[in-house]
């Protein structure tokens, strides 16, 4: 309803104290007025036209607005009355619509006739219709009638009767009728032949729609009109055919032949409907092709059908049998006495042939004996058989999957086979007599009795599997048909296991069967997985022995060993015997260990130990990241002085000489290089045999496609170690590279993987197979010697100035991410992402970063100045990290300004004065080291500090752990203080949250979590952008 508040509160205020100055100055007049809308003309330069509607329509020439017109012309309405008028119209017209609703929620009385009318004539079928309630009114026009039932519309028969569809309706069977007879008119206007004039009245049923009208005629009364005949028909029943055939004749002929009633014809052409008598009946599609026989070979009122010697025994074995299950069947008392005549006994003989089962059949009558599938001479020719009783048990035969060779049916298929000697043979014998071979009760399937051993040689391991203490063979094969969780196993000569109780073997079978699909001609599949098979069967509690060469190989020890290192923790001596056994089993291994707790010293001890017991003299090789080559070099000389060590780096031809040394009479027992080296190098270094081949920082072949990782896996070496505090960093394919550097071929390929793995699917079983040959030990469980840890996070509060560039950046880098990932997904867009997010993170640093003009402070800087004083005046010496140089380099100048002294470090800084740098810090020279985070977060020992200050915060958590462990780690005597700068409400505080997030998830892979880390997902991003 239009009232007035709501035109002003569309209007606004000021166009309506327009619309009351108009009417107050009289330039409002009415032009017309009906009882559904009123027109009025507002005065104006031009002049403006207003419409207000009954429906609450307003228009204002022509447009849908409210305007300070529209205000006036409405006010005029209100005046003079026509507000008012049309909303009583309406409230009306709203009770009609209610009373409409109300009623149609009530069930229709199905209270309309409807008495279709079929004509048979030499043209064919007609049908007509009348309706009505209680006196029947002819349809004159069909399509127009079946037309407005369709769209629910009144039609009009006269005074007597009006079909109106609210109040009355037809029948279910009814509706039916009529919804065939509609869909057949629509489709005949498509074709442009709809009927007109008297067909219309009484419409011609071609042969498509004679069936689909007498199919929707079977449950509801109609009229039938032939000849001079008008019958009320109730309905249409199923009846047998009404014939009786009568047969007479001798072995030479046969002559079939019945009588057929007065009025018999078929009212379609497939013999679905007959007309017999004053009646219409549904034939059986059985009996449909015996029928149109019949009538297609009718002379007046009897069909007669002659049949020659040959033909007599189909006759009595086929046609006869099939003539009297629907219809009579009478013998002339000559035939009669001649016929043979005995009840049917079927047998099937069940034999094993090879794999194949084979089934002889035989009908017997009495002393006659037939053989479906052999042609046989000497079978009576007036022997009625019993058609429907042979067919039973061949129709048995080929359900459950025999197939006719001569002589005799055969089955071949394994699945077949034993669906069949496990329920089919049963259900064979409901239909026959089944008699079964000594050879074919050996098909019975059994339940097997499994148990096995695990043994080991040489570093070779085997499973042998035994049922009922008989060894298996044919074990590969069983143990696939396991793994797959088929119902059985059937051996190569035939017999059936039942694997219906054999699920506690399938991940043993699963796993012994994925070592060995890329070299199935042999039992052998490696003494590395001797933990894990080790470990499904105790987790199964699986009957299968283990030697003790493969127990100790599940527990990777083979001995107790000292190292020739002194002074190692404990929990570093276990590190360094189990690197050994590493070697010592021809393994490999991943030494994850958290940053800070000696991954170094105890690869030394591993080397050294090796070199000083083992009589061959082979070198050992470690890849590196360049900047922690030469740190390698001095490690081994403070740790390990005994072990000859040689560089591999500097130009081709240096490199050249350095690598012919390796194998010459000088020959090193260390060789250090780094990853670039070994990318250019590989050619020439992989044929040289090593002991152990070692990656340091080994998250650096992360992406299994890198350069880095297809070279350093083409190494030869007797063992391969991965040392990594992260051996995964963002997703579970990390994991897999290290993995496939270390045990190549123990985990499943790449792709499978990821299905089986990614995102923490399977992750107990991902635990169990890769905790062997995965070392990790944390701090705070194996070194409560070491210094507390304590972390601080501080906020700036950015200044209006900062703000100011901060919100107008977020503002447009939001919109244009927001966008480009709509458009390109992550995937597409990720560049650009993360230049978004690195633009508000230096903003967050110093908007200098970004916009030289910037003149204003930054709230992160001030802060830091603020805090160093008191830290260093305490004696405390400093670490600070950021990801952007060009930060560390404003930041230096503010240090030199108060007489801090500082030392530098970032990418372009050579690796040997990364040393000198390092060794003159822990020495005691300078207050505070200005470090990249990416340059210097890995490698570096620089516990002359005590305290770490983050700059900027990153969300991969992983990369400030490295960074707080150049100080907090062995060898550190001081508590260590970490502090976290951060922008308030910045994208730097959604930056910590993520990174949460991440630490959260990592911890919960490597050591008993359920959930793998995840990628950056485009959510993820978004959030950043949040503010």
């Amino acid at each position: 309803m239009l009232s007035l508040k709501k035109i002003r509160e569309k209007a606004g205020e000021t166009e309506w104290l327009e619309g009351q100055r108009l009417l107050k100055a009289g330039q409002v007049r009415m032009l017309q007025r009906t009882r559904l809308k009123a027109e009025y003309m507002v005065a104006g330069d031009p002049y403006h036209t207003v419409t207000i509607g009954a429906n609450d329509s307003l228009l204002s020439d022509g447009l849908k607005v409210i305007n300070r017109y529209t205000v006036a012309a409405v006010l005029f309405a209100a005046r003079d009355g026509t507000l008012r008028a049309m909303a009583l119209r309406q409230r009306s017209a709203a009770s009609d619509v209610l009373f409409d609703a109300a009623a149609a929620a009530l069930p229709l009385a199905e209270n309309l006739k409807l008495e279709p009318t079929l004509t048979l004539s030499r043209e064919g079928l007609s049908l007509s219709l009348r309706t009505g309630e209680n006196r029947l009114y002819v349809v004159r026009h069909i399509p127009d009638f079946l037309e407005a039932v369709r769209r629910q519309k009144s039609v009009s028969f006269g005074k007597g009767f009006t079909y109106e569809p609210r109040w009355s309706s037809y029948n279910k069977q009814q509706r039916q009728l009529l919804g065939v007879l509609d869909a057949h008119c629509r489709a005949l206007e498509m074709a442009g032949a709809s009927p007109q004039g008297a067909q219309a009245r009484e419409m011609p049923l071609n042969a498509a729609i004679v069936s689909l009208v007498l199919g929707a005629l079977e449950n509801m009364p109609f009229r039938l009109e032939y000849g001079d005949k008008s019958i009320d028909v109730a309905g249409i029943a199923r009846k047998p055919l009404p014939f009786v055939f009568e047969v007479s004749g001798s072995e030479k002929s046969l002559v079939v032949s019945t009588l057929l009633p007065d009025v018999c014809q078929s009212l379609t052409e497939d013999g679905a409907y007959l007309l017999v008598d004053d009646e219409v009946v549904s034939v059986s599609p059985q009996d449909r092709a015996v029928l149109r026989a019949v009538l297609s070979f009718r002379a007046g009122r009897r069909s007669v059908f002659l049949f020659g010697r040959d033909s007599v025994p189909r006759v009595m074995g086929e046609l006869l049998p099939a003539l009297m299950r629907s219809s009579g069947v009478t013998f002339h008392p000559t035939l009669r006495r001649r016929m043979v005549r005995f009840p049917l006994q079927s047998r099937v003989y069940l034999d094993k042939d090879g794999v194949d089962i084979v089934a002889r059949t035989v009908f017997a009558y009495g002393s006659h004996e037939i053989d479906p599938f052999v042609l046989k001479e000497d079978i009576p020719p007036l022997l009625l058989r019993d058609a429907a009783g042979e067919k039973l048990v061949m129709e048995e035969l080929a359900l459950a999957g025999f197939h006719v060779r001569r002589g005799y049916a055969f089955m071949n298929d394994e699945e077949s086979v034993y669906r069949f000697v496990t329920g089919g043979a049963s259900r064979l014998s409901e239909k026959a007599q089944v008699f079964f071979s000594n050879e074919f009760r050996k098909l019975t399937v059994r339940t097997p009795r499994l148990s096995g051993a695990l043994k080991s040689s040489e570093n070779r391991l085997v499973l042998e599997l035994y049922d009922d203490d008989t060894p298996v063979e044919e074990l590969l094969p069983l143990l696939d048909a396991i793994r797959r969780k088929k119902r059985y196993f059937r051996y190569s000569d035939g017999t059936f296991l039942s694997l219906e109780g054999a699920k506690e073997w399938e991940e043993l079978a699963e796993a012994y069967c994925e070592a060995r699909e890329n070299n199935l001609n042999q039992r052998d599949v490696g003494l590395y997985r001797a933990a894990y098979l080790n470990a499904l069967v105790k987790e199964k509690n699986l009957p299968v022995t283990a030697d003790s060469a493969t127990l100790q190989g599940a527990a990777l020890r083979t001995g107790a060993i000292q190292s020739p290192i002194q002074g190692l923790y404990a929990y570093q001596q276990r590190g360094f015997e189990w690197l050994y056994s590493l070697y010592r089993l021809r393994m490999g291994g991943i030494l994850a260990d958290e940053m800070g707790l000696g991954k170094t010293v105890q690869m030394l001890a591993a080397i050294l130990y090796a070199v000083q017991n083992e009589e061959e003299r082979i070198p050992s090789i470690v890849i590196t990241p360049t900047s922690l080559v030469y740190n390698w070099q001095l490690e081994a000389k403070r740790f390990a002085p005994q072990l000859s060590t040689l560089v591999v780096s500097g130009t081709r031809a240096a490199r050249e000489k350095q690598i012919a040394a390796i194998t010459g009479p000088k020959a090193p027992d260390l060789v250090i290089t780094s990853y670039p080296v070994i990318r250019q190098d590989i050619d020439a270094i992989q044929d040289i045999p090593f002991r152990f081949a070692v990656l340091d920082e080994a998250q650096n072949i992360k992406n299994p496609v890198s350069m880095a990782a297809h070279s350093v896996k083409r190494l030869d070496a007797q063992a391969h170690v991965a040392l990594s505090g992260t051996p995964m960093e963002n997703n579970v394919g990390e994991l897999w590279s290290l993995f496939d550097f270390a045990l190549p071929g123990y985990l499943p390929p790449f792709r499978e993987f990821l299905r089986r793995f990614d995102e923490g699917r399977n992750a107990q079983d991902l635990r169990r197979r890769i905790r062997p040959f995965l070392m990790r030990r944390l701090k705070s469980e194996v070194m409560a010697e070491l210094p507390e840890k304590t972390e601080t996070t501080l906020y700036a509060a950015m200044e209006a100035e900062q703000r100011k560039v901060y919100s107008a950046v977020l503002l447009q880098k939001r919109e244009s991410v927001q966008t480009l990932l709509a458009r390109q997904g992550l995937k597409g867009s990720r560049g650009e992402g993360l230049a978004a997010m690195t633009e508000l993170r230096q903003i967050c640093c110093h908007p200098q970063l970004v916009l030289d003009t910037y003149l204003g402070e930054s709230a992160k800087l001030e802060l830091l100045m603020e805090i160093l004083p008191p830290i260093l005046e305490n004696g405390h010496r400093v670490l600070l990290f950021s990801q952007f140089t060009k930060m560390l380099a404003m930041i230096k100048p503010r240090l030199d300004a108060l007489n801090i002294t500082s030392m530098y470090l970032d990418g372009d800084t050579p690796a040997r004065e990364r040393l000198e740098l390092t060794q003159r810090f822990n020495e005691g020279e300078g207050q505070m080291f200005l470090i990249s985070l990416k340059a210097g977060g890995t490698g570096l020992n620089l516990t002359g500090a005590d305290t770490v200050i983050h700059y900027d915060p990153w969300w991969n958590p992983t990369t400030e752990d490295q960074a707080i462990d150049r100080a907090h780690r062995v060898g550190q005597d001081k508590k260590v203080q970490v502090i976290r700068l951060v922008t308030l409400h910045s994208i730097e505080e959604q930056v910590v949250q993520l990174g949460a997030r991440k630490r959260k998830l990592f911890d919960k892979l490597v050591t008993a979590g359920e959930v793998m880390p995840e990628k950056l997902k485009t959510e993820d991003i978004l959030a950043l952008f949040k503010g």
